[in-house]
């Protein structure tokens, strides 16, 4: 490890150092677990579902991956069908240009 690299590591361990303060803490997991088993023992029904609903806007990596490569070779097939309408249209500017009589 290189001294530039030590003091960068000694660096980020000196400015997050703090005391523990146990009052500041709060455990979510355990907050819901208790109110679970209250709720068992109170005879109340308990709910499987989790407390929060499951975003509606995920992401299928491979089908946005699938929909961007067929974009890019639509815009590739667009290119080259205009590269070849130019190209034919110049072949043809020539083809006039040399049946010109000099």
């Amino acid at each position: 490890m290189t001294a530039a690299m030590l003091k960068l590591a000694e660096h980020i361990l000196q400015s997050k150092a703090a005391d523990f303060d146990p009052a500041q803490f709060v455990d979510h997991y355990e907050e819901a677990m208790v109110e679970m088993l209250n709720k068992k023992q109170a005879g109340l029904p308990v709910s499987r579902e989790h407390a929060t609903p499951r975003p509606q806007n995920v992401v299928i990596l491979m089908a946005a991956l699938r929909r961007s490569v067929a974009q890019e070779n639509k815009l590739t097939r667009i290119a080259w069908s205009v590269l070849a309408r130019d190209r034919a249209f110049e072949v043809s500017k020539l083809d006039e240009t040399a049946a010109q009589p000099a």
